[in-house]
């Protein structure tokens, strides 16, 4: 059952860099330390994008898999959708 009291809503601001501050009480709350890398995800609407932490991603992904396996029966190997932006 979805929970209300998980969710966390704020604003950040970007600065000159490009950088977001992700506030102190939500890294806490995610056990995200300094230097960790973290996957961003944008949608091809260009509204807005998602930052999970790595291994949530993998994790995500691989479920994903498995339930595409299932789904249609053989072994989705490439996602040709997804691209990645170097830094």
């Amino acid at each position: 059952m979805f929970d209300n009291s998980d969710l966390y809503f704020t604003t950040v601001t970007v600065g000159k860099k490009g950088q977001i501050i992700i506030p102190a009480k939500l890294r806490k709350e995610l056990s995200i330390v300094s230097e960790e890398q973290l996957v961003i995800l944008s949608g091809p609407h260009q509204e807005g994008f998602m930052v999970l932490k790595t291994q949530s991603f993998i994790e995500r992904q691989e479920k994903f898999k498995k339930l595409t396996e299932q789904l249609f029966g053989r072994n989705i190997t490439s996602m040709k959708s997804v691209k990645t932006v170097e830094k």
